[in-house]
Formats: C-alpha cells, structure tokens, sequence
C-alpha cells in the first residue's frame, strides 16, 4: 500500500469515531473482521479488518522516552502481526514475523513493549501478508508526544 492508498483508505473511514485508550495499561488491540457502511445508505456494507472493532483501528498515542505496553490479540482466522511504522526501537519488538518474532496465531497475542525515542506522526499496521491484511484496514495512526511542550518564539523582522 502507497501513502496515496493509506490516505485514501482513511478518508473514507473519516466519519467512524477514534476510541482512545486513555488510563488502559497495557494497551490493547484486537486484529478482527469488521464490517462498516462506506459506501453511500443502500448499498452494502463493506467487509474490512481492523482493530478493536473499527477501520481505521483507535489512534494510539505514546510519550516520547517513556516505556509503552501494547497487547495485540489475534481475533482473525489467519496470523498476524504489527508493525510500528517508522519508530526506531529493539528489533525483536519491530513486528515482522519469522524475521523479528513469531506469527500471532488465531486466538494468541502477543505484547510488544518498547520505549519510543522519537516524538512524531507514525502508523502501526500488520507486518503479515500485508498486500491484504494492510489493504483491508489493518492499520492505524500512532501519536508520539514529546516529553516536554515546544516553545514557539515569534519575532518580528
């Protein structure tokens, strides 16, 4: 999937709320089937995947420099697996099976755990068969606030 099909994808999932996982410690998600109206009122639902029951999956935000614990559930019929896209961390906890750990299995989990180094806009996604399991809305945003709030300084020229 190309940032265009990303970005596309989230936009027609625009209207659907982002549950936040405020005060849950580990965070949880759950890699499932979902089904939601995209399509305009009569024509069907669509058959997706996503996490915790939506497509995109919940927005994940994170401190900078502070230890995260995310526990992923497998409620597919298949494997799966998530990656953290584009944060630097250990790489036993990067999310790419029989390369950096083992398949989640239908009905196993597994916590990744990992201290993000980086403030920035990321996205986690499965790392398995992922021209599918990305395709169909195995993904979601991933926030990582800086410890300390910038300072912004206006000057006039």
């Amino acid at each position: 999937m190309n940032r265009r099909q990303f970005l596309a994808s989230v936009s027609a999932a625009a209207v659907l709320p982002l549950p936040g996982f405020a005060g849950q410690t580990p965070l949880k998600l759950k890699a499932e089937t979902v089904s939601q109206q995209i399509l305009p009122e009569g024509e069907g639902t669509t058959a997706m995947l996503g996490f915790n029951g939506s497509m995109p999956g919940p927005e994940i935000r994170l401190k900078r420099g502070a230890r995260a614990s995310i526990e992923v559930e497998n409620g597919l019929e298949e494997g799966t697996a998530v990656h953290w896209h584009g944060i630097r961390l250990e790489n036993r906890m990067d999310g790419v099976p029989v390369l950096t750990q083992d398949l989640i299995n239908p009905g196993d989990s597994k916590t990744y755990s990992f201290v993000p180094p980086d403030a920035g806009t990321y996205w986690y996604h499965s790392h398995y068969i992922s021209q599918e399991q990305v395709a169909r809305g195995l993904m979601g945003p991933l926030i990582v606030e800086d410890d300390a709030p910038s300072i912004w300084i206006m000057t006039s020229p």
